[in-house]
């Protein structure tokens, strides 16, 4: 928006003058007598709730008024909005490789009905939210039937972004893969609640204080390797651009990845053969549902894998819906209670 720059007036002739000011005084005369009436134009224009427009990776969203039907469509999301007292009226579960039914919701829950309960955050969810899918096959009809005036997104792709604006303003929150910090932010803004976000943020920033002093000295000048694994052949290290790899930083690790290219995800491929290449002092290996009995038991009995364990200090196993989908301030607190709590025994 520019800034308006006023000039003075050039002089004019005397006579000019005292005619323009007996005019002002008219006008000002007839502006008292109206000064005592509401202005009902100007009521008229502030009567409207105000708009803002927010930008992001797929255009920009425009949020009008302060939204109250709001639909989280993935765990991510429903962390962020938990964590400022809001209660979503739908929700989108979370159904990854590995797993046999949806990770987040408690039960099977059918399109269109009532949550029992949800996964990490069953004391925080107050309301019984209507069950919209999984963030991968979401049903538009369910969304639709809940008239929602926002949805809540952290992995929303372009795709779904286009099919469910048509419905609700859709807010992604995906502008940083490694930190939730900023999105949550903005979602704060949108919902007017900042100064709430702000001491969510302080306190999780106290917390990773406090659990950087605790691990001492376990993380002192130490290594990790973070490893998910579907089988021998399938085996990706997390990176730096990854929200695991910079929370084990903030925690004091020093995270070790492959010279193989990682993706825009923050995840670099390796082969168990090349495994005994890394010494890390902390090896945590994501656990994938059914698949994690056959991969703890490759640990157990692989002469490769035995053979990086014992190089290693510390080995620990991780729930992969906490650690690779909840990124969050509720999800981030449960993540560093589990490590401190492997670690320490």
């Amino acid at each position: 928006m520019g800034i308006l720059t006023y000039r003075p007036a050039r002089k004019v002739r005397r006579l000019l003058t005292f005619f323009a000011l007996g005019i002002l005084g008219i006008l000002l005369a007839t502006a008292c007598a109206k000064n005592s009436q509401p202005d009902l134009q100007s009521a008229a224009t502030d009567a409207p709730a105000a708009c803002r427009t927010f930008q992001h990776q797929f255009g920009e969203t425009e949020i009008c008024g302060q939204p109250t039907r709001i639909i989280a469509f993935d765990p991510p999301a429903l962390d962020m909005l938990l964590s400022l007292d809001i209660q979503p009226v739908g929700l989108a579960g979370a159904k990854a490789n590995g797993y046999d039914q949806d990770q987040t919701v408690e039960g099977a829950p059918q399109l269109g009905a009532e949550i029992d309960g949800v996964s990490y955050f069953g004391d925080r969810l107050t309301s019984r939210p209507i069950y919209v899918g999984t963030l991968h096959t979401p049903s538009l009809e369910a969304i639709l039937a809940l008239k929602p005036d926002l949805i809540v997104g952290r992995y929303v792709n372009e795709a779904q972004y286009a099919t469910m604006s048509k419905v609700a303003p859709v807010l992604p929150l995906n502008t940083d893969q490694t930190d939730w910090q900023q999105d949550f932010l903005v979602l704060a803004e949108t919902l007017d609640r900042t100064p709430q976000a702000q001491q969510v943020v302080e306190r999780y920033e106290q917390k990773i204080a406090a659990a950087k002093t605790a691990l001492n000295p376990v993380n002192q000048n130490a290594t990790a390797l973070i490893l998910d694994m579907i089988d021998l052949g399938q085996i990706t290290v997390l990176t730096t651009d990854n929200y695991m790899g910079v929370l084990l930083e903030k925690l004091g690790f020093q995270l070790m990845v492959p010279d193989s290219p990682a993706s825009s995800v923050g995840i670099a491929p390796i082969s168990v053969e090349s495994l005994p290449q890394m010494t890390p002092d902390l090896i945590m290996v994501l656990e994938r549902g059914s698949l994690s009995a056959p991969i703890k038991r490759q640990w157990a009995t692989n002469p490769i894998l035995q053979s990086v364990k014992n190089q290693a200090k510390h080995l620990v196993f991780a729930d992969f819906y906490l650690w690779a989908t909840l990124e969050g301030p509720i999800g981030a607190e449960y993540m560093i209670d589990d490590l401190q709590a492997q670690l320490s025994s």
